[in-house]
């Protein structure tokens, strides 16, 4: 067997930046190329070719960041912000998906939850077919001295009278009031559509076509009410 006498050895770099050995036989000057050495890149780490990062990078969740823009929204209005509403003015929403009822929702949820964790004074009620940021109940007595300039609707008998009637029968018209009360209602009717208590909503298929009434949105802001589905039943009324 011929043994290759290494007494020469020569290092060259080609084109593509590999290092070439090479021994040359001591009797022949053909080189043999023994081995490639590939130059990795001084003060750098090694490049990995085709790897691929399986760490996913987590989507912020749409209720932490929804509740903040809610917050503010309900903050600068002063009437409730129905769900439509809300949907309208956020748009494409976040991430430029459009934001659904329920996601909405379920925000507003977390923030109502929120407002009752905290020590101060306000909170968030859904009311009147809406939400709204109100102050607490315990805090009436010292907001009442600083609402002598605002407009409160004191209701007489009559009017609360007429205005139950209308509340759990609507809609109706102003003979059909005035025959579950017994006295003409004309007058009483007027000053609650004044107040914005009662509202017209359409009128009557029959001779005449006479209007009918029913309660309004600031009805439901007067008493307290998410709905006309709060009202308490009526036999509970009777029972009391």
């Amino acid at each position: 067997m011929d043994e290759i006498l290494q007494d020469e050895i020569t290092q060259t770099t080609d084109a593509a930046g590999e290092v070439i050995t090479e021994a040359v036989k001591a009797n022949s000057s053909e080189p043999v190329i023994e081995e490639n050495v590939p130059v990795e890149p001084t003060n750098s780490e090694p490049v990995i070719i085709g790897a691929v990062s399986t760490e996913t990078v987590a989507e912020p969740k749409p209720g932490v960041e929804l509740k903040s823009v809610l917050e503010a929204l309900l903050f600068i209005t002063s009437d409730p912000l129905e769900l439509d509403k809300i949907q309208e003015i956020i748009g494409a929403g976040f991430s430029g998906q459009r934001l659904n009822k329920k996601q909405i929702q379920e925000a507003l949820a977390v923030l109502q939850t929120d407002y009752q964790n905290r020590n101060n004074a306000l909170q968030l009620v859904e009311i009147a077919n809406g939400w709204q940021l109100c102050t607490k109940k315990e805090f009436a007595s010292w907001l009442d001295k600083s609402a002598k300039n605002k407009e409160i609707y004191k209701l007489s008998n009559s009017a609360l009278e007429t205005l139950s009637i209308i509340a759990y029968k609507q809609p109706l018209t102003r003979a059909e009031v005035e025959h579950i009360r017994g006295v003409d209602s004309g007058g009483v009717i007027h000053n609650l559509l004044e107040k914005r208590l009662v509202r017209i909503t359409g009128r009557k298929e029959v001779i005449g076509h006479p209007l009918l009434y029913g309660t309004s949105d600031e009805f439901l802001q007067y008493f307290g009410l998410a709905s006309l589905g709060d009202l308490p039943m009526l036999e509970d009324l009777n029972k009391s």
